[in-house]
This record gives C-alpha cells, sequence and structure tokens, in this order.
C-alpha cells in the first residue's frame, strides 16, 4: 500500500511529465540549420602512385608500384581490394598512375589513368 507521501511525489512526477515532455515534442530544429554537423566517420585520405598491374582478378589487382613518399614506403608489389572500384578495366602489364585509400582490410583502389 503506498504511502501519502509516495503518492503526492508519483503525482507530481505524473504531472510534471505531462507539462515538460509536450514542451520538448515542440522544440523549433530550425534554429539548427546553420549549425555545422561534425562527420562521425572523418574521410579516408587518398594516396597517389604509379606502377605497372601485374595481375588482376574480380575482386582484386596486383601492382608493382613505385615509391610512395607520402607513405614512407619503398617501392613494392602488393594487392589492392577493387570492391569500389569504377573505373576502366585494366590488364597485367599495363603502366598506371593510381589512387588508393586505407580501408577496413588493407587498401582499395579508387581511380587509374593510363600512363
Amino acid at each position: 500500500m503506498m504511502t501519502l507521501l509516495q503518492t503526492i511525489l508519483t503525482g507530481a512526477l505524473f504531472s510534471a511529465s505531462l507539462i515538460t515532455f509536450p514542451a520538448l515534442a515542440a522544440t523549433d530544429h530550425a534554429q539548427m540549420a546553420g549549425m555545422a554537423m561534425s562527420s562521425t566517420t572523418p574521410a579516408a585520405a587518398e594516396y597517389s602512385a604509379s606502377g605497372v598491374v601485374k595481375a588482376v582478378n574480380n575482386h582484386t589487382v596486383t601492382i608493382a608500384h613505385q615509391a610512395i613518399p607520402q607513405l614512407n614506403w619503398p617501392p613494392m608489389t602488393m594487392r589492392f581490394d577493387l570492391s569500389a572500384y569504377r573505373g576502366a578495366a585494366l590488364t597485367a602489364g599495363q603502366h598506371i598512375a593510381f589512387t588508393f585509400h586505407q580501408a577496413t582490410a588493407g587498401y582499395a583502389l579508387d581511380t587509374t589513368r593510363a600512363q
């Protein structure tokens, strides 16, 4: 059985919620239009290089590339993911300039240009 104090407090809280919640729901969000909102996902850095296509399949391309000073990488051969690539078809032996970014599991090819 509720005591008199519990009944009064419950009633007061219920009354306050009837006043407060409709007021919050009616808040004008138009004032937020000019506010700069930060993205929760920062843009991935894009890197440039040039090299020779060594192998291509449906999911990856292997490129022997020159040094990439931005990343302090020496010349090497590495595989790039093609899931986001929308450029021209690549063939083994092709000399290209290309851009790429770091992906969740490795690096992904963005663009290519024949050299």
